[in-house]
């Protein structure tokens, strides 16, 4: 069960709604957060994978953590890396939590994407996660920085992959940008559609290339199409038990940063109890499939 635990980050990405932003005001405290964890388990969940932002901006979040071990959860993150101190190595090895840094090309394009420094700060991450055995997945999302400069290239994809492989990463995850925004200057970011046909085409030969060490997974859904027209074999079973990038409504939600449901991957924007039941024609049970996510929503009438 995905939870973006807070809004918050110091980073300046540029493909990111939350570049530089500050937490929401109605983030959940700790003590609502571990309701959340509750409620997570007695679903049936086996994860809670915790996202932001930078989670790692949560004072809290290793305390979080470990209440989720102990009811029985196990636990992710996802990060950059550059809050990554002695401190938040120890409680990530303390607590068994499995660590994806966020990684988008190469030294020059990363920088150009994320901020400078941020290239070395998700490689000393990926080093010592490795020897702790914590590392996950590299996540790398698409971005052009400007006409001239984009990491929509073969350098910059197979240095990741490179990494990946050299540190037993388990995936590499390739994101298309999701719009977060109507303004002209933070859509410039977006791949065209001749770039997104290039780059496709590419991943689907490197995973030949690369024979799952690591896997590559793609989160955009028109991938999909490349691979069908390219004869991927047992395409069927790739599609519904692989690929992240399909649509998984009624079989996906995730939890906002104050406890809203989103039930897709792709947009936020419908996330109350109403809708959902709409859609379900029924009203909040947790016994009853995707109207138990009400069960959630409720935690945010005056008790946060």
């Amino acid at each position: 069960m995905p939870w973006r635990c807070t809004f918050a980050c110091d980073n300046n990405c540029l493909h990111c709604a939350s570049a530089r932003k500050p937490p929401f005001p109605d983030e959940v405290n700790t003590l609502m957060a571990k309701r959340i964890v509750d409620q997570v388990y007695d679903f049936g969940a086996s994860w809670l994978g915790i996202s932001g932002g930078d989670p790692l901006r949560r004072k809290d979040l290793f305390e979080i953590a470990e209440y989720a071990k102990s009811v029985g959860l196990n636990v992710s993150i996802i990060s950059d890396g550059r809050l990554m101190d002695e401190a938040v190595f120890e409680n990530i090895i303390k607590n068994e939590i499995r660590v994806s840094i966020s990684i988008d090309g190469s030294q020059a394009s990363n920088d150009l994407v994320r901020g400078k420094g941020a290239y070395q700060s998700a490689v000393s991450a990926i080093e010592r996660l490795s020897r702790e055995r914590m590392l996950n997945c590299l996540v790398y999302t698409f971005a052009n920085v400007s006409y001239s400069s984009t990491n929509i290239n073969m350098e910059d994809i197979t240095h990741v992959l490179d990494l990946a492989a050299e540190y037993n990463a388990r995936w590499v995850i390739y994101h298309g940008f999701i719009p977060y925004s109507s303004k002209k200057e933070e859509l410039k970011v977006s791949p065209s559609p001749q770039q997104y046909e290039w780059v496709f085409n590419k991943l689907f030969d490197l995973s030949s290339k690369y024979k799952g060490k690591p896997e590559i997974n793609v989160y955009c859904p028109f991938f999909a199409r490349v691979a069908k027209q390219r004869g991927l074999p047992d395409f069927d079973r790739w599609f519904n038990k692989f690929f992240l990038g399909r649509c998984f409504f009624g079989r996906f939600m995730s939890i906002a940063e104050n406890g809203d449901i989103i039930p897709c991957s792709y947009n936020d924007t419908f996330r109350k109890i109403e809708f959902i039941c709409h859609l379900c024609g029924n009203s909040p049970n947790l016994s009853s499939g995707w109207v138990c996510i009400g069960k959630f929503s409720a935690i945010q009438l005056g008790e946060r």
